[in-house]
C-alpha cells in the first residue's frame, strides 16, 4: 500500500498493489488441506540448494524423496512448490507437520540429503 503524507502529517492511501508473495502458496495449501480434513498445525516454507536436475521427475527419483514427500494423507511430508529453480540447483518447499520439531527434522533431513553432492 502506498501513502501520501500531507503537510499536516495526515496519511492518505493513494495506491494498493496487491500481489501474490512467498506466503501465499503455503497459506493456500494449508487452507485446501484443511477443507479436506488434513489439518496440519505446522506449515513451514523453506528453500534449499541441491544439485541441478533437469526436471521434477528426475528430482523425485532421488532415493530419499519417496519417504519425505507428502502423499496426500494425514501423514506429514514435504510439498515442493517452486520447482522452476531445479535446473539451477534450488527449490522451494513446504513442510507439513504436527509439531514444529517434526517439521524442522524433515527440513534438516531434506537439506542433509543434498549436502556435498
Amino acid at each position: 500500500v502506498d501513502f501520501l503524507k500531507t503537510k499536516d502529517k495526515r496519511l492518505l492511501v493513494c495506491e494498493c498493489n496487491a500481489r501474490i508473495n512467498g506466503s501465499f502458496y503455503p497459506h493456500e495449501l494449508h487452507q485446501r488441506l484443511s477443507e479436506k480434513g488434513n489439518d496440519f498445525p505446522i506449515v513451514l516454507s523453506f528453500s534449499a540448494k541441491l544439485p541441478a536436475t533437469k526436471n521434477f521427475n528426475e528430482f523425485q527419483q532421488h532415493p530419499v524423496m519417496p519417504e519425505l514427500l507428502y502423499k496426500g494423507t494425514h501423514e506429514p511430508g514435504i510439498v515442493p512448490y517452486d520447482t522452476s529453480k531445479l535446473p539451477h540447483g534450488g527449490i522451494s518447499c513446504v513442510a507439513l507437520a504436527y509439531t514444529r520439531e517434526e517439521a524442522l527434522e524433515m527440513v534438516a533431513t531434506f537439506k542433509k540429503t543434498f549436502q556435498n553432492k
